[in-house]
């Protein structure tokens, strides 16, 4: 995925299986001190506003592919 495509974070992650979701919502917490609790419930409800550093960091997560490992 290149760099100025546009990448919403919510579509991203409702389509990841349930372990997906996890080792997002883990790498999150690890890395960004992110409550996966919290997250999921931003993810999940577009009502629940990402802040511009969240989003940010779960779409640099996103594109480097880093939270899968």
């Amino acid at each position: 995925m290149k760099k100025n495509e546009t990448l919403d974070v919510r579509v991203y992650y409702q389509k990841l299986g349930k372990t997906e979701r996890g080792m997002m919502l883990a790498y999150l917490q690890k890395r960004y001190d992110y409550n996966p609790r919290t997250m999921s419930d931003k993810l999940n409800h577009p009502e629940r506003l990402l802040r511009t550093d969240e989003r940010e960091n779960i779409e640099d997560a996103i594109r480097s592919g880093v939270w899968r490992s």
